[in-house]
């Protein structure tokens, strides 16, 4: 009975009262916990800004942060203006469910009106934005598409082919979008929908990666409601913008939406001076000396629990505060953490997947339970700001949600999820234990494991099932997580069909290193070398050796024709691409067009050294280099570029450290920039950076052999040797050398 009347007076108060969803779904409606009603006020705390009038308590900024309104600058040039005076007058009519209070909710219709003409005056002056973009055509049918197919029904309410609204129970809550029609300009709203972190810095609405024919077509399909003919821009002379100014600071709006020198003159009691004394906001009477915010009894019953009992919560954990920040950001719509969220019976239909056969694995997003454990730190932090996907299979998107959130979620994942029993992997400490690439290639082979009848892999198609590239894998993936979870699948995602291979830790297959510890991290050598490698047995095809850098440089250790038996080739997808001799560490050559032919390094190690694939080769450092006083250059290694992947490489010139970084500096081909970096000690030295035969003035730069172009602004001199001349420059911080042929 209780539940039955709970529901009853949700649904009918959800219309008028603010609407947070994760709390409206997970607190109210599943567990109406009497005791969980100061953890629902805290939250409500936040997300309706009470701690931007409140004073917080230092000892409480873990607890209840301070967040962001949205940005002002520019409004006029977002919104229609007759639609803002008409939300300024009276928000929660205009879009039921709004968090937005009401600051003329006790004023007459007339002076409401006369107020909210001031106010829009006003916030017509904000920003420098001066001419909106011409509109452009958009498909209305894909628009409908994409809004119930991307993600937006996460928390936006699926719509019918008529454009209203579709029922929806208690449970699935809704963010309002109201009237958009009214409301925005379609140059508006495009610039909204393509970065809203601009206007809403709180992350609330995240950014969606969509394409510019994307954003198009959602923005027409949002705006399908607009009535034409409707003026975007108000006429005449703006006769209130002062009284606006005042109105803004008098009522309090400045505490909140940030103005320049445009202060806020209410004076609200710091929250901790609010216990005991409830009323005011939490009020269930309109009053002039408070905003409105129209709460229904569970949020009032919420926000009185909270404020009586903030004094006495102990320290919140990490996997306390990273649930609450999942609350707010409603990531609990999609995603299922410690058997909590979800996608619900209402919007489950939403999410697809373009391959039928992996069922639910590859429509429903995946579960958050342990992931701190699962995802390296960096590779949460880009998956959650949309930078690394992975389940291309996926309809739904993965989207933005800044990088604030993305470092506060990722790091409180990994304090929550740390196991402190976790076992090392073989590489940590037990070298003789290590994979090999050859193992694991051979292991994810058809005469192996058959790993590529269901997984993508490098982008090519598996022989079955397209299940999960796993290129993917060691970008994000912890090796002691890969590792647990090859022996056991199930017990990380109970239901999955991926079998185990090593059942209760013992190999299935013989050879390839032998011990399930070898095998497996043979598996992970050869996906962290896979741009230098050749596809697994049964997915390669013949003569398919050509190395094609697409979205990310291919780092290929080799034989090389002029770069020696201890080259590092990269191939920029520019398709300018270079040779590093880590042995006498020089940038040998660089070239333009194909890169590389890796079948002499695949087949067979004999045949002759590997050549560039395209044109114009050209000799930046063809003989080996003479540093400062003939200090002999000691090779470092390389690590890659977390974001771009290209390498930097390390070495030591009399005892001081440098990195050295050659990069396309066009995408014409044929030029090239060079930058050094001295990481150790403070006095300058000198590094080659190209020889010849000649190395002679030529205008602003350098001419080496006839042929190859070197300028650059620092300080450079040239050694002439018996094998020629070596041009050198002065690092003291860093140099920059610009080379083109």
């Amino acid at each position: 009975m209780w539940r039955v009347a709970l529901a009853l007076l949700i649904a009918g108060t959800a219309g008028a009262a603010p609407v947070v969803l994760s709390v409206d779904r997970l607190y109210r409606a599943d567990k109406p916990d009497p005791s969980a009603l100061s953890e629902v006020g805290e939250i409500l705390l936040t997300e309706l800004h009470c701690v931007n009038c409140h004073a917080l308590p230092p000892d409480l900024a873990a607890r209840i942060s301070v967040q962001p309104a949205p940005n002002l600058q520019n409004v006029a040039h977002r919104l229609r203006h007759d639609y803002l005076q008409k939300w300024l007058a009276d928000p929660h009519t205009t879009k039921s469910g709004t968090r937005m209070p009401d600051l003329l909710a006790t004023y007459s219709k007339k002076s409401r009106s006369s107020k909210a003409e001031a106010l829009q005056e006003f916030l017509m002056t904000l920003g420098n934005e001066k001419t909106a973009a011409t509109a452009s055509p958009w498909n209305e049918e894909r628009g409908r598409e994409l809004f119930h197919s991307v993600g937006c029904i996460a928390c936006h309410q699926p719509r019918s082919d008529q454009g209203e609204a579709v029922a929806a129970d208690v449970k699935t809550q809704s963010v309002p979008l109201g009237k958009l029609g009214e409301k925005y300009s379609q140059h508006g709203l495009r610039k909204f929908l393509t970065n809203p972190h601009l206007v809403r810095p709180s992350g609330r609405m995240p950014r969606f990666d969509l394409t510019e024919e994307e954003l198009n077509d959602l923005t027409g399909y949002l705006l399908s409601d607009r009535k034409e003919g409707k003026a975007m821009n108000r006429t005449g002379q703006l006769r209130y913008v002062e009284a606006g100014r005042k109105l803004f600071s008098d009522l309090g709006c400045a505490s909140c939406h940030q103005v320049p020198d445009v202060p806020s003159r209410t004076k609200a009691k710091p929250l901790h001076f609010l216990v005991g004394k409830l009323g005011g906001c939490l009020s269930e009477e309109k009053s002039k000396s408070t905003p409105w915010y129209d709460l229904d009894d569970f949020q009032r019953r919420a926000l009185t629990s909270a404020l009586l009992n903030l004094r006495n919560k102990s320290p919140l954990r990490s996997v306390d505060l990273n649930h609450r920040r999942m609350v707010a950001l409603n990531c609990y719509a999609c995603h299922e953490r410690n058997k909590i969220g979800g996608p619900d019976e209402a919007r489950l239909k939403y999410f697809a997947c373009s391959a039928s056969d992996l069922g639910d694995e590859g429509r429903v997003p995946p579960f958050l339970t342990g992931v701190g454990r699962k995802l390296q730190r960096g590779a949460m932090e880009q998956i959650i700001q949309a930078k690394l996907p992975a389940r291309s299979y996926m309809t739904t998107r993965m989207p933005d949600f800044g990088e604030s959130h993305a470092k506060f979620l990722s790091a409180g994942f990994a304090k929550a999820d740390h196991d402190p029993n976790e076992k090392p992997t073989a590489r940590d400490g037990e070298e003789f234990q290590v994979g090999r690439n050859m193992w694991g290639r051979h292991l994810l082979g058809t005469k192996g494991l058959s790993c590529v009848t269901c997984h993508q892999l490098k982008g090519k198609k598996s022989l079955g099932i397209q299940a999960m590239d796993l290129a993917h894998s060691a970008k994000r993936l912890r090796p002691e997580w890969f590792r647990d979870y090859l022996i056991d699948p199930a017990k990380f995602r109970p239901g999955t069909r991926m079998p185990s291979f090593w059942p209760k830790g013992k190999p299935m297959v013989k050879g390839n290193g032998g011990s399930t510890a070898r095998q497996i991290d043979s598996v992970w050598v050869y996906l962290n070398e896979l741009d230098q490698s050749r596809l697994p047995e049964g997915m390669e095809k013949t003569g398919d050796f050509l190395l094609k850098p697409t979205d990310k440089p291919i780092v290929f250790r080799t034989f090389m024709e002029h770069a020696g038996m201890h080259a590092v080739a990269v191939g920029y997808p520019a398709s300018t691409h270079a040779a590093f001799d880590s042995q006498s560490p020089r940038w040998a050559i660089a070239w333009t067009g194909k890169f590389l032919d890796a079948e002499s390094t695949w087949d067979d190690r004999f045949t002759p050294l590997a050549k560039p694939q395209g044109a114009d080769v050209i000799a930046i450092q063809p003989a080996t280099p003479v540093h400062e006083k003939n200090n002999v250059a000691q090779f470092k290694g390389y690590q890659l570029h977390l974001r771009t992947g290209h390498p930097i490489f390390h070495y030591q010139v009399g005892g001081e450290t440098f990195t050295d970084v050659l990069l396309p500096a066009s995408a014409d081909g044929k030029r090239m920039t060079r930058t050094l970096a001295k990481k150790t000690g403070r006095v300058p030295k000198w590094i080659e950076v190209a020889n010849g035969k000649s190395v002679v003035k030529s205008g602003q730069g350098w001419k080496v052999d006839k042929k190859l172009n070197v300028s650059t602004r620092a300080q450079t001199r040239v050694v002439t040797t018996g094998k020629g001349d070596h041009l050198q420059v002065q690092v003291k911080d860093n140099a920059t050398v610009n080379y083109e042929w």
